[in-house]
């Protein structure tokens, strides 16, 4: 057995104990926290949906969420009230105090990008509670910790992901492509499919560039991947800068 599924097994363990020693049935906590009853069958045989419903019935039951995972009947902390108007959830929030850009949260947790760099509070209550599991261990935060709102305020100028600097690299056919044809960090990183300008600059950053990478763009051109490497190499680069002299 897998150490997620033995963790999913003490998690309905942990429900099904609770709920027998306030002696309430499936149904009574299905109605005050607003699911089925099948639902919180399947909850009960480890099955669990979103952080919300994790959320909803462990305060319910006066465990904590982090209680929930770790079958121990922790108390619901108190959680500090925050303005909406300047309320962050805790991905950007402990993201940015720690420095880590959304590209090395996405490899340190196995997550795609659009998971680790969700903006709205409410965005991460619709996660797969296991995701956020692994958000919050990466991040080095309770459960709790993760689903409550933070204050932008508390954020200085310093509080930023280190971003990769980028010499000239020659060897790095993307970052050929990205100074041939005047492209931003941004434009760059739609044509490789990806969300941030800070994942273009590590791909131009690397010695090697990512075969599927290059790929991507040699579509764009309508070309081979080998004419794309003839044609954005470093012999190329210097062909132009001499005509450019001429």
């Amino acid at each position: 057995m897998s150490s997620e599924e033995n963790k999913k097994k003490l998690t309905a363990s942990v429900v099904c104990n609770a709920r027998k020693a306030a002696r309430l049935s499936r149904r009574d906590v299905a109605k005050s926290c607003n699911v089925g009853t099948t639902t919180l069958f399947c909850i009960e045989l480890g099955q669990f949906g979103t952080v919300r419903t994790a959320r909803d019935i462990a305060h319910f039951l006066g465990i904590s969420l982090d209680g929930l995972v770790m079958n121990h009947p922790l108390p619901i902390p108190d959680q500090p009230r925050v303005k909406k108007a300047y309320a962050i959830n805790a991905f950007e929030y402990h993201r940015r105090k720690q420095h880590i850009s959304i590209a090395e949260l996405s490899k340190r947790t196995g997550l795609c990008w659009s998971t680790v760099s969700k903006k709205s509070l409410e965005a991460i209550e619709n996660m797969n509670l296991y995701d956020l599991i692994r958000v919050a261990s990466a991040l080095g935060i309770t459960l709790e910790d993760a689903i409550r709102p933070y204050d932008r305020r508390e954020l200085t100028p310093s509080d930023r992901p280190k971003r990769v600097c980028v010499s000239v690299n020659l060897q790095n056919p993307i970052y050929i492509y990205k100074e041939k044809n005047n492209l931003t960090y941004q434009a760059l990183a739609h044509l490789l499919g990806m969300t941030t300008r800070e994942g273009a600059r590590q791909a131009c950053a690397r010695k090697k560039a990512a075969d599927h990478l290059v790929l991507r763009l040699a579509a764009h051109e309508h070309i081979t991947l080998e004419d794309f490497f003839e044609k954005y190499s470093i012999t190329a680069s210097d062909t132009d800068k001499k005509n450019r002299r001429k």
